[in-house]
């Protein structure tokens, strides 16, 4: 594919189509379902169960620490004792003025959740 792409100039033969559409269409950082896919891979390592996994990334991408917090709402910089009140106001904002958002964040986190639970292996959790 790089021949092609850098050196010949050549067409890309068909069978590496959907390749070349998936490195050209993720962007610099990646996909936002391949993000939230490699934080719940990091998630796997402390919580094994891929409900919990899902559960543990809700939670982890509701509750930001402080530092994540004072980025986005810069009263916490003065007074950090609000941060319960902003927890609780950034999703109830992203209900009342980005529905979308709010409804795109929770279907990419199943998605992406459901392929956890597709690679899933009962017998090795058993064990455990």
């Amino acid at each position: 594919m790089t021949d092609c792409w850098f050196l010949s100039g050549q067409p890309i033969p068909e069978a590496m189509e959907p390749m070349a559409q998936s490195i050209l269409s993720a962007g610099t950082y990646g996909t936002t379902s391949q993000k939230i896919f490699n934080e719940m891979q990091q998630l796997r390592d402390k919580h094994y169960n891929p409900l919990t996994v899902k559960l543990a990334y809700m939670f982890t991408t509701l509750f930001l620490p402080l530092k994540a917090m004072q980025e986005l709402y810069p009263v916490l910089r003065k007074v950090p004792v609000l941060l319960p009140v902003f927890w609780i106001w950034r999703p109830v904002s992203r209900l009342l003025f980005r529905p979308q958002a709010l409804k795109r964040f929770l279907k990419n986190t199943n998605e992406e959740g459901d392929k956890l639970w597709s690679e899933f292996d009962w017998r090795e959790f058993r064990s455990k």
